[in-house]
């Protein structure tokens, strides 16, 4: 059912991918494939970059 939802884009995406005949069975694995595709990888340096730049606002908690 999944893969009629994706469409052939997303057929086509999912055929890229390298899975076992077992994995290919599995909804979690089959959709953290998809979200690893979208997102991509994240840069360490920037996303660390931007996590030191941040100054907390007046007001503002330690959780938000």
């Amino acid at each position: 059912m999944f893969l009629n939802t994706v469409g052939p884009k997303g057929l086509a995406i999912y055929n890229s991918f390298d899975l076992t005949e077992k994995e290919m069975d599995k909804l979690k694995v089959n959709k953290d494939n998809f979200e690893s595709y979208i997102i991509g990888e994240t840069n360490e340096t920037y996303e660390r970059f931007k996590f030191n730049k941040r100054q907390q606002n007046e007001g503002e908690s330690i959780g938000h």
